[in-house]
């Protein structure tokens, strides 16, 4: 049996449900969490569990009470989606959470993931790092923007170590993903 998404609603044996809700960017702040735990406590929840995907699982509640759970939960800014574009996108906290950041990573993600619309299906497309040390995704990237002196570094199918090919002021970083992305359609139509 495939490996379900723990992102979403899941049926329980005892007839209850569980809800799977996701950390954008695997982060979430602790005044989020209390208030996620405050209203899981509200609907019903008794119990919370980590789960694969940088999600949490929460339960046991009703058909009623797990939707109302989810709403809440996507007040407070968590995934409750699988498609939700935050899950394709790796940052670290970047600028001015970390001593190394020379840009706003996560910031500078969630406008991405609100803007642009991410190519493929799966995975990782794209990852934000606030310096070339490439904590939140190690690996090779489809598109990694990482933080340099000269504003964001454009590396494509690399990790952020890599020496970018161009760079971009963090205050063009969206208008160039929708050129990037514009120019992905046109490739893909042709």
């Amino acid at each position: 049996r495939p490996r379900s998404d723990a992102i979403g609603r899941h049926a329980l044996k005892d007839g209850s449900f569980a809800i799977g809700l996701g950390l954008a960017f695997g982060h979430a702040r602790a005044e989020t969490l209390v208030e996620l735990a405050r209203m899981a406590k509200t609907n019903g929840a008794d119990w919370a569990r980590p789960a694969l995907g940088r999600a949490l699982l929460l339960g046991p509640l009703t058909q009623a009470n797990a939707m109302a759970a989810t709403r809440g939960a996507e007040k407070l800014g968590l995934i409750v989606g699988a498609a939700d574009p935050r899950r394709r996108i790796a940052a670290c906290p970047g600028a001015p959470l970390c001593a190394y950041g020379l840009i706003a990573a996560r910031a500078l993600a969630e406008e991405i993931a609100r803007q642009v619309p991410l190519p493929g299906k799966h995975g990782i497309a794209l990852h934000v790092s606030g310096c070339a040390k490439g904590c939140a995704h190690p690996r090779p990237a489809a598109l990694t923007v990482v933080g340099t002196e000269r504003g964001c570094g454009m590396v494509r199918d690399g990790p952020a170590r890599d020496a970018p090919s161009a760079y971009v002021d963090p205050a063009d970083l969206v208008a160039e993903f929708r050129h990037i992305a514009g120019k992905t359609r046109e490739v893909a139509h042709a």
